[in-house]
């Protein structure tokens, strides 16, 4: 598969988790567990970032993900 017929699609922390939720105190702290960072590194984070962008990969950041 070419790099240019992948999209990568990262959700916002909150996207999933806000409904699940009545307090909002509540989710914040359980969110740490439900949607972990993936990077310890912020810097590390946005080079690979880059990269994976550079190689013509399509990222959409912040999406809210809906079944069909």
């Amino acid at each position: 598969m070419k790099p240019e017929q992948i999209t990568l699609v990262i959700p916002d922390k909150t996207c999933h988790v806000v409904d699940s939720y009545d307090e909002e105190e509540e989710m914040l702290k359980d969110l740490p567990y439900i949607n972990a960072n993936a990077f310890t590194d912020e810097y590390i984070e946005n080079k690979i970032n880059k990269m994976i962008e550079a190689k013509g990969i399509k990222v959409v950041r912040n999406a809210q993900l809906m079944s069909i």
